[in-house]
């Protein structure tokens, strides 16, 4: 069982890829490829690191919520919700209720609520 699980947004591809640390060998393990996404770009975790949310830089611009399964680090796509902008930074702040995001082309920022599920 890894505990180390990394997140790699390809932007070309539109695909999240989710890497394993494989501590013995010392090298990351592909688990997972997400596709089909769009541009997506930033991502952020919710502090209990349970939900991972990736914004698309393409129309229509939205965050992406997936659930983390803690085992393995598989994503499973929880929902999707309307941003203002091509968003080029995402946070979850301390409590994992509000969803950040900035757009410096945009010359914005957001604020979208996350419900108990964690879906935006």
């Amino acid at each position: 069982m890894n505990s180390t699980f990394v997140y790699v947004s390809n932007a070309d591809s539109g695909e999240i890829s989710v890497l394993a640390l494989d501590e013995r060998r010392g090298a990351l393990v592909t688990v997972q490829t997400v596709a089909g996404l769009g541009t997506v770009m930033p991502m952020a975790t919710r502090p209990d690191g349970r939900r991972l949310y990736a914004a698309q830089r393409n129309e229509p611009w939205s965050v992406l919520a997936f659930s983390i399964d803690p085992g393995d680090g598989r994503l499973t796509p929880l929902g999707e919700a309307p941003l203002p902008q091509s968003m080029a930074h995402v946070a979850v702040d301390g409590s994992g209720r509000w969803l950040l995001s900035a757009s410096y082309h945009g010359n914005l920022i957001a604020v979208n609520p996350i419900d108990a599920d964690g879906r935006p």
